[in-house]
């Protein structure tokens, strides 16, 4: 939820910080303003979930590593 919300702040403001720089009025287009936030929103939420993956697929690769590497059972 934090990271959701932290890149819909990320992509509003880019979007507002972008119209600064072009010295136009920061709310032009509210519509921008919206699809940013929408853009930044999911992909903040998809590196979390890629973070997650990565680290159940890391935590599998070395159990799997660990089994390999242990000797057999007497």
């Amino acid at each position: 939820m934090s990271a959701s919300l932290l890149g819909g702040l990320l992509g509003f403001g880019t979007i507002c910080y972008s119209n600064l720089l072009r010295r136009q009025p920061v709310m032009r287009g509210p519509w921008m303003h919206v699809l940013g936030a929408y853009a930044g929103a999911t992909a903040a939420a998809g590196v979390v979930e890629w973070e997650e993956g990565a680290k159940k697929d890391l935590d599998r690769m070395l159990a799997e590593r660990a089994a390999k590497s242990a000797p057999p059972a007497a």
